[in-house]
């Protein structure tokens, strides 16, 4: 789905950075600690060291797509 709203707008991609990270590899890393990531599907948005928003386990295209927004 995150794909999809990257293709259909290159903004995204001119605007941020998308890194996709292995919870159950890092897991236990300080960022994910420190943000209190669970282990599960998470969408986070962050402005230098500022969280911006974030979303769990979300499957709807349109909560996705504003949560990417703010990243613009």
């Amino acid at each position: 789905m995150i794909n999809a709203l990257r293709a259909a707008d290159p903004a995204y991609d001119n605007s941020m950075t998308f890194m996709k990270v292995d919870c159950g590899a890092y897991k236990n890393f300080e960022v994910a600690v420190f943000r209190e990531i669970p282990c599960r599907a998470t969408l986070i948005i962050l402005c230098g060291e500022q969280e911006l928003g974030r979303v769990f386990a979300e499957t709807s295209e349109n909560q996705i797509k504003v949560l990417m927004d703010v990243g613009l």
